[in-house]
Parts: C-alpha cells; sequence; structure tokens
C-alpha cells in the first residue's frame, strides 16, 4: 500500500509541475545592433568622443504563473566597434578593447521592486606608455536608494581625462 500511495503521489507533483510549466510565458528576446556616439570629456576647444557599434539583447522574463506582465528583464551589451577619437581630428584615435571590439555588459532589472544589477566590462581603454586610462570593470547594484560597486573603476571624472586629453591631442 505504500508503494501505491507513493506511486500516486509522485504522478500527482508531476501533473501539477507540467500544468505550472505549461502555464509559464515563455521568454521574449529583442535584438537590436546600432551605432552610438557619446561625449567623454573636454578638452578645451576640442572634446574626446567615443563612437561605435552596439549589439544590445533585450530578454523579458515572465512569472512561473504565466501573468502577461514580465517580471524581470536582462540587457545584454556587446560592443561590436569603438574608437574614442579627437572631435577635432577624427584619425587621432585609440580603440577600444581588443581590436576595438569585445567590451560585454549584462543588467539585470527586476521590474517589480526596481533593483537593477549589472556587471561586465563597460570601457578598457589603454594606451601604450600610460597604461589603463578608462577602466569600468566589475558589478553594481541599484535599488532605488542605495549604490554599491565592486570592481576596477577609473573614469575619466576620477582623473584620467586630462590623459585622454593629452594622448588624443593633436599638438
Amino acid at each position: 500500500m505504500v508503494k501505491k500511495n507513493s506511486l500516486v503521489l509522485s504522478a500527482a507533483i508531476l501533473i501539477v509541475t507540467v500544468s505550472l510549466s505549461a502555464n509559464a510565458t515563455p521568454p521574449e528576446k529583442d535584438v537590436t545592433t546600432y551605432p552610438f556616439q557619446e561625449y567623454i570629456v573636454d578638452c578645451g576647444g576640442w572634446s574626446v568622443v567615443t563612437e561605435g557599434v552596439m549589439k544590445e539583447t533585450l530578454t523579458w522574463f515572465f512569472d512561473k504563473k504565466g501573468g502577461p506582465e514580465p517580471s524581470t528583464l536582462h540587457v545584454s551589451l556587446s560592443v561590436r566597434e569603438s574608437r574614442w577619437f579627437n572631435s577635432e581630428h577624427q584619425d587621432i584615435f585609440i580603440q577600444q578593447g581588443s581590436k576595438g571590439v569585445g567590451e560585454n555588459a549584462s543588467i539585470w532589472i527586476n521590474l517589480v521592486t526596481g533593483r537593477e544589477r549589472n556587471s561586465g566590462g563597460w570601457y578598457r581603454i589603454t594606451a601604450p606608455g600610460y597604461g589603463p586610462l578608462v577602466i569600468n570593470v566589475g558589478h553594481y547594484t541599484w535599488d532605488g536608494e542605495n549604490f554599491t560597486r565592486n570592481g576596477l573603476f577609473l573614469m575619466p571624472e576620477d582623473g584620467t581625462g586630462s590623459l585622454l586629453c593629452d594622448i588624443l591631442s593633436a599638438d
């Protein structure tokens, strides 16, 4: 009798599991590739600008009950090409990453709570004789009130902007 009850219970659990997963809405995905251009730092008369091509993958995940509203959004960003240049002399530039490609970042957003977690390598700019100029590698979290970051962060506003100006100067 114990074996029979155990078998019936196992079958019931399997049916419930299958029916719950059958109700779950599968993730939806949208992939876009687009050009970008962003101002980085003012160098007095000209600016350091970055431009390139970004591949963005958005994946919406729904709750296991099959609700119509997504509960989580995953954003995957991948730099396909990028260079940082002098706005007045665009032939003076530094490529981002390995041959201008290869930076990848991931963002997870809980659409119910608003909590956001970012990780990966957003920027990684180095120059011969100077070393790292801009690095944003690691992860950070934002919950609407608190911002925390862990990793290696070296940004133009942290003091490397003047080095970028020196390296990309036409003088």
